[in-house]
This record gives C-alpha cells, structure tokens and sequence, in this order.
C-alpha cells in the first residue's frame, strides 16, 4: 500500500519506498489516516511478506484479524486452518471423546499400579505391610495397602505439572523455522496427553465437526473434553461410595477419590487458559473485539458468565488448596464438601480460615480411608506450614504460581515482555522451592528442583529466541547459529 506521506513504520510493518505490507503473523488496517497492526492467533495471518499486503490472510481466511473462515470453508478442530465444508463430520467425535475420558479415568483410577509397576524395584511393600493385624479394619487394611503402592503420587503431580507448564513457555515466532511436521505432532501428541487435551488427535489436522464452526465455539468443543472426565470420575466415585460395605468397594472408593482430585489438578491448566482466551478482548477501530475471533464484540453475556466463574472458581483455586486439605484433615469439612469447594472454592474457603482461626474445630481420630487418600495426595507430602492458627499446604503455592503463568500465557501480546516475565515468575518459583524445601521426601524435592530448573532453562532460552520477534529480524550467520543451539536445547526438555 501506498501511504503517500512521511511517517514511522509501525511496529508490525515492513516499509520499503514508501510501500507498507504486513510482517509475517501480522494484521493491519487503515484507521482515521494511519495503518494499525495487530498481531493475529498462530498461523492465521499470511506469513508470506511479499504477496500479504498490509491485511494478507492464511489460505482460506478472512476478516478483522484473520478469524473468519471463507464462504464455503470451517474451522478445523485440530488445526488453526480452515478446511471445505464436505469435510465436516461429528460421527466419530462424540463416541471418541468419550473413549478418551474412559481411558483417562482408567488411568487416573489405576495409576497406583502402574506407579508401582514402574518403581517395584525401589518401592516393593513388603510382606508385613500387606497382613492386617487383629485389631486392624478392614478399611484401615485397605488403605495401608492402597498407600504403599501410593507413595509416587507426588512424582506423578510434578512430572504433569511440569510437561503442563512447558507447553506455556513456547514462543511462536516466523523468524524461528518450524519443526519438522513429525517433531511438531510428537509435541502435540504429548502436550495433549498431560495437559489433558484432545490434542492427542492432531494427527486428524484437517477436519471439522459442524460445518460453519467459529473460533469461539471450536474452544468450548476442544474443553468439552474436560466436563466429560468430570463426570466420569464422580460417576465412579459415587457408584463406589454405594458399594463401600464391601472389601472391593472400599478400595475403589479410595481409588475414585484420589482420581477426582487428580483430574481436578490435571486439568486445571486446560480449564484456566481455555477461559482466559475466551475474555481476552483488543480494541481495533475503536471497538473493543476478541483475538481470537474478532466478529465477537467484547463483553457479551456469555462472557459474562465466564467472568464470575473466573472470580469465583478459578482465580480463588490456589487459595483453597492452601487451606482446604488441613481441613479435611480435621474433619472441618467432609470429603463431599472437598468436591463441592474445587467448583466454588470461596464459601468453603472462608468457612474453613473462620474455623481454623477460632479453633472451633477438634481433632479426630479416626479418618476413613478414602479421605486419608486425597490428604495423601495433597497436603502429608508437604512440610506443615502454619499462619495465623491456618495451616497452610504447598500445593496451593504451586496453583499460585500456574496461575500467574497462565495469565501472562494469555495476555501479554509481547512475545518479549512475556517470556522475561514468565522467567522471573520460573526463577521466583525455584529460589522459593530451594528456600522452603517443601517436601518431606528428599526425592520429590529434588524432582521438583529439577522440573523448577528445567523450567527456568527454558523460559530463559525462548526469552533470548522472542528478542528476535520483537526486534522482527531474521537470524543470519553466527546468530542463526545460537538460535538453532538454543533449538536443540529446547528440543531436549
């Protein structure tokens, strides 16, 4: 485009003799005599500098910001491309995805085994652990030998964690080259599966399963996912709690327990971003829109909604898993409660601080077995932390820090500012663990230092590899030298 007067190129833009195009991921509008840019969702914008113009779009895509599929053309589910209409198909979603939640739930039921498949050699119990003396329940047998093949809980939380909180330190820049498409699906394959996302379907890129799907719907379809495991693990928790009477019954009580608290923690990180997308608005032409599908105007009712379950259920999660688990574990709230609080953390959380902090409490002595599971899971792997009469568990520490990761993830447009961000909240989060030394077993703290480190690595080396997109130049010589030394590095973690 020809501008016709004299002006800064703006950020976003590539100016040669008085010619304005768009940068690669870029979008740009003419707007009371000046040309804005906006940055675009991953891959939507054309990346091609020489035939984009100043508002050039992928294949297939169109309007404000390139969140609008063609006349004839959907949304994938899988991909950020749009694909023909004659490709849509919901036949195998629905019967799949229920599939998927089926095997998660199985795993998450049966973890313990397969932790102690993997770990035998160093965490066999042994044969005196596994006879109940005379006095001992039944319940108290079964959880005693529920726990001893248990114990790697803790390891499992910090290796999900740590594969969940990678995924948010990756920078999306045109002048990095992409992976090869088989490094590419093996990342997406493995980020689906920790992070709890039907991204373990990318390899089926290119379709779509209602013709005309927009952006926003394609989010709530891809965390639809989520519910679905919800529901399938309480389901079992509460047809186990019928059944508790019976030997069986209570051991896969406590088992459905600790597998909706699992779930829970594991999908939190999907929940919290797929949310925070949904709110994230950018003003252009003087009209507040989302990025991620412009043709919605900011704020609707729907969104509405998302807010107050943002205030009330995610922001506050961090807090209640900081003063919940002693709670059960006092018996200041019953395990039905636990469940209740995870979806409305706040009257639970301000019951709980006003009995601890009066004491209007007493110890028990007793504690079924299937809620000495979910303590084990969340607060008797810590240190006690005590503030002001409340007991304060780590694992909130941690969802804290998740949080805060999240909303930079979402947020922060600048590639740049983003990640120094994100490696000072990576850095903050490791002296802090090194400092308190959280948990009781010298293993997991130093699992937990390495996931920390590992982390701390990565933000820094996607922070030196964001300088180039803010800077919009293309490494040559000795820099594309450490960018690719830092690309294989990265690659390793």
């Amino acid at each position: 485009m020809f501008i016709g007067i004299c002006a800064t190129c703006p950020y976003g833009g590539a100016c040669s003799n008085g010619m304005v195009k768009a940068k690669s991921d870029f979008w740009g509008v003419l707007w009371k005599h000046r040309l804005f840019f906006y940055p675009c969702v991953s891959s939507h914008c054309s990346d091609n500098e020489e035939k984009s113009g100043y508002d050039g779009c992928a294949a297939n895509r169109g309007g404000i910001i390139c969140t609008e599929c063609d006349d004839g053309y959907t949304e994938a589910l899988f991909a950020p491309s749009c694909v023909p209409d004659s490709q849509c198909s919901n036949h195998w979603f629905w019967p799949l995805m229920i599939l998927a939640s089926i095997l998660y739930t199985l795993f998450l039921i049966f973890y313990d085994d397969i932790m102690s498949f993997l770990f035998q050699s160093q965490n066999k119990p042994s044969g005196n652990n596994l006879q109940p003396s005379l006095k001992m329940t039944v319940a108290a047998h079964q959880y005693k030998t529920f726990i001893n093949k248990n114990n790697n809980s803790h390891f499992l939380i910090i290796l999900f964690y740590y594969f969940q909180d990678s995924s948010l330190l990756q920078v999306n820049t045109p002048y990095i080259k992409d992976d090869t498409s088989l490094m590419k699906s093996i990342r997406e394959i493995v980020s689906g599966l920790f992070d709890f996302k039907l991204n373990i379907l990318h390899l089926l890129n290119d379709i779509c399963i209602i013709t005309g799907m927009t952006t926003v719907q394609k989010y709530f379809f891809k965390l639809l996912f989520i519910p679905v495991l919800w529901v399938s693990t309480l389901t079992m928790y509460i047809i186990s709690a019928k059944y508790s009477h019976t030997l069986y019954g209570q051991k896969l009580l406590m088992r459905c327990s600790a597998a909706f608290v699992l779930a829970f923690l594991f999908s939190f990180q999907n929940v919290g971003v797929t949310m925070f997308s949904l709110l994230h608005c950018t003003e252009i032409k003087d009209t507040n829109v989302l990025f991620i599908d412009a043709t919605v105007e900011c704020y609707t009712c729907w969104q509405i909604v998302i807010i107050f379950y943002v205030c009330f259920s995610i922001l506050p999660f961090g807090l209640f898993m900081c003063v919940v688990p002693f709670s059960l574990n006092a018996k200041i709230i019953s395990l039905n409660q636990f469940i209740l609080g995870c979806f409305f953390p706040i009257p639970c959380i301000v019951y709980c601080v006003i009995v601890s902090t009066c004491k209007l409490y007493h110890h028990q002595p007793y504690i079924p077995g299937h809620i000495k599971v979910v303590i084990d899971l969340l607060q008797n792997p810590y240190r006690c932390i005590k503030l002001y009469n409340v007991h304060i568990c780590w694992g909130g520490v941690v969802i804290f820090r998740r949080t805060l990761l999240i909303v930079l993830a979402t947020f922060v447009h600048n590639s740049f500012l983003r990640l120094v961000m994100m490696f000072m909240v990576s850095l903050t989060s490791l002296l802090h663990h090194a400092v308190a030394w959280p948990y009781l077993d010298f293993k997991a703290n130093l699992a937990e230092c390495l996931s920390e480190s590992v982390l701390v690595i990565l933000s820094f080396i996607n922070t030196c590899r964001s300088v180039l997109d803010t800077l919009q130049h293309e490494p040559t010589g000795p820099t594309k030298d450490i960018m690719d030394m830092l690309g294989y590095i990265d690659d390793l973690f």
